[in-house]
């Protein structure tokens, strides 16, 4: 949503714009993730928001387990998917160790409620507004491992948390992608290095919201940093992508 309306104003029409912007990336979003995630795959969602990525992920025949603690978020993903027997909904946050954390919620912007408020209001959101503070409770991604089985692709978007995410788990897993912004790039880094810890892992990433993979090949974590880290401009965003060499997909993935 545009970070110069007035709150109230995005409130009246996030319901009405946001399904329409992930309507026109639905394709490309079920295309990429097509390439990789199959019937009856157990998936992990870490912060699913509204459900627009379960949405697509439960359509290839996967079945998903939502974790969103927003209140906003968790009534719009009860709308678009709680029907679904493919979905399972965890009204909780997910970090490096269980109990409680306090989420700082943006009325006006909710996908970007953060556990990380001091980081983020330094990035490229620093111009909007965290209004509200919930305490919500806590979860690793072992406790859900243990809860739901292994899953074969887990999606990490949690504004600022996704090392402290990674954290909480001790086994690898076939593949797995965090959200990453040119602002913190120390992060970015700790992820890899954290993905790299539990396993030989290769990486890819797909940039701006465009869903296709940015190298033509996987490669090691340092080259894959290395080559965003020439990506030109300010402002730079997406998801890095990470999969076991023994993990087999289809080469458009």
């Amino acid at each position: 949503m545009t970070r110069w309306l007035p709150t109230p104003v995005k409130r009246r029409l996030r319901p009405l714009l946001a399904p329409l912007a992930y309507a026109a990336e639905r394709p490309r979003m079920r295309a990429f993730y097509g390439g990789f995630v199959k019937p009856d795959d157990l998936v992990f969602d870490v912060g699913a928001a509204e459900g627009f990525h379960a949405e697509v992920l439960a359509a290839l025949g996967a079945r998903v387990v939502c974790i969103e603690p927003q209140p906003y978020c968790l009534a719009a993903l009860q709308r678009r998917v709680g029907g679904d027997p493919r979905v399972t909904i965890v009204a909780k946050g997910v970090g490096d160790a269980p109990g409680e954390a306090t989420l700082h919620v943006s009325r006006g912007d909710p996908e970007i409620s953060t556990f990380g408020i001091d980081k983020w209001k330094s990035g490229r959101f620093a111009a909007h507004c965290w209004e509200d503070r919930i305490t919500v409770p806590m979860v690793t991604l072992d406790e859900l491992v243990q809860e739901f089985g292994r899953p074969a692709f887990v999606k990490v978007d949690v504004e600022g948390f996704e090392e402290r995410v990674l954290s909480g788990l001790s086994r690898p897993v076939k593949r797995i992608s965090f959200e990453f912004t040119r602002d913190f790039p120390n992060d970015a880094r700790r992820c890899v290095e954290r993905i790299a810890e539990l396993g030989p892992a290769r990486f890819n990433a797909t940039l701006f919201r465009r869903w296709r993979p940015m190298l033509p090949r996987w490669v090691g974590g340092e080259e894959l940093l290395q080559r965003l880290a020439e990506v030109p401009g300010d402002t730079l965003y997406g998801d890095i992508h990470a999969r076991r060499p023994d993990a087999h997909h289809a080469s458009s993935s």
